[in-house]
């Protein structure tokens, strides 16, 4: 058993209370990402059906065919490998996307943390809401956009800027980079939202805690300086 004591009132309760509260997300998890997982691994080490050509699981981790994990990293450290140039475009992709998403989105945690006010609650809803839009929705609408005879390309056109549709929807790197940073800003808003509004605070409680400090050392000298003018006028 432990013991809390707060507001001067205690209360007991198991070892297991507070943990309790992450079992529905542990089981969760547990459920659709660790199983649906390691029927993935099981299918990747598995073997194939010889009449079918359908894979068959390896649900058993004594019966997985390791030659498969040296095969694919063979393809991804060797240069002329399979998998090679695609394992360092995801980096360099995921990178490129990480700073832009960083970039739009850290000024916008910054203005709801310092300058957002009451109407912060307002500006999250506003920005999150496409979001709660179906994502296949999305995808759909993005595709109507980005096509050739699209929006996008429409007015790059009337605008001078392109002489012809550009294709977005072949396979380009910028496409996967913008859709990258569409899908992933909102969490690097949500990631910096408490660090700005952590440091502000901590900002905040330091130029409070010099302020008095300093209020204290003038009030300090000038009590001094009235002690001393009365001892020489005496």
């Amino acid at each position: 058993m432990s013991e809390r004591t707060t507001a001067g009132s205690t209360s007991w309760y198991p070892r297991w209370y507070w943990p309790s509260f992450a079992a529905p997300a542990s089981l969760f998890l547990l459920v659709f990402f660790l199983f649906p997982f390691y029927v993935v691994i099981a299918i990747a080490f598995g073997g194939v059906d010889a009449i079918l050509q359908q894979p068959v699981p390896a649900w058993s981790p004594t019966t997985w065919n390791t030659a498969v994990l040296g095969f694919s990293f063979s393809n991804i450290s060797h240069t002329d490998g399979l998998y090679h140039a695609a394992f360092l475009r995801t980096f360099l992709y995921v990178g490129v996307a990480t700073t832009l998403c960083l970039i739009v989105g850290y000024p916008f945690a910054y203005f709801l943390a310092r300058h957002a006010g009451r109407w912060r609650g307002l500006f999250l809803v506003l920005f999150f809401a496409p979001f709660w839009i179906s994502y296949m929705l999305r995808m759909l609408a993005w595709i109507s956009l980005l096509q050739d005879d699209g929006l996008l390309n429409r007015t790059l056109i009337r605008l001078g800027v392109l002489q012809a549709p550009y294709p977005w929807l072949s396979g380009k790197p910028l496409t996967l980079i913008i859709g990258l940073v569409y899908g992933y800003v909102p969490f690097m808003v949500l990631r910096c939202s408490p660090r700005s509004t952590g440091s502000i605070r901590r900002s905040s409680r330091r130029d409070a805690t010099s302020g008095r400090a300093r209020t204290a050392r003038s009030g300090a000298s000038r009590s001094r300086n009235r002690s001393r003018g009365s001892w020489r006028g005496s």
